[in-house]
């Protein structure tokens, strides 16, 4: 029989993926916040690493700061924050506060201040979470910057983020509608 040749052709080895480069798994809910002291929003939070909580057109009725506290199975928790609020505008005006009872903003205080932004969530360690958000009055009035920063041991898994028109739940909103952004592994 005639000779029987095979030819090989062998590709280079592939790298091994990188974890870290991985997709995440998204998942987006939107709501409105209606006109209550609060609007509590559920999370899922098994194996997310980050949260976006996106808000549109947020205002509160009485002269107060809209904030968000971290709930665990016991609820919200209304202590133990380590949040700094800021705003500027120009040299001319420009506040900062030191908030311990939640991410709470500060100078956003009126029914005329109505608000867009956004406040992400970082998972640092088990029940340890890191925020930061940025907002601006929707209407494009003025260029003032808001700021907020902080961190939070909520102590268990988290369950939710409570969004608060006042610190006592003094005051309602007078409305606005906020988008929910989880990243899980």
């Amino acid at each position: 029989p005639p000779p029987c040749f095979f030819l090989i052709i062998r590709r280079p080895t592939r790298s091994t993926p990188n974890p870290s480069s991985a997709a995440s798994d998204v998942y987006k809910r939107q709501g409105s916040l209606g006109t209550g002291t609060y609007k509590d929003i559920t999370i899922d939070s098994n194996n997310v690493y980050k949260i976006e909580l996106v808000f549109y057109e947020v205002s509160v009725s009485g002269n107060t700061d809209f904030g968000f506290q971290l709930m665990n199975s016991g609820g919200p928790s209304g202590a133990g924050y380590k949040s700094a609020a800021a705003y500027f505008s120009n040299a001319s005006y420009a506040n900062n506060n030191m908030r311990t009872d939640s991410f709470r903003w500060t100078g956003l205080a009126g029914a005329s201040n109505v608000m867009n932004g956004q406040i992400t969530f970082y998972k640092y360690d088990t029940n340890i979470y890191f925020a930061q958000g940025i907002a601006m009055k929707s209407d494009g009035s003025d260029a003032t910057q808001y700021f907020l920063t902080g961190t939070k041991n909520l102590g268990a898994a988290l369950t939710g983020i409570r969004m608060i028109a006042s610190s006592n739940l003094s005051t309602n909103f007078d409305g606005g509608y906020y988008k929910l952004i989880t990243h899980s592994t």
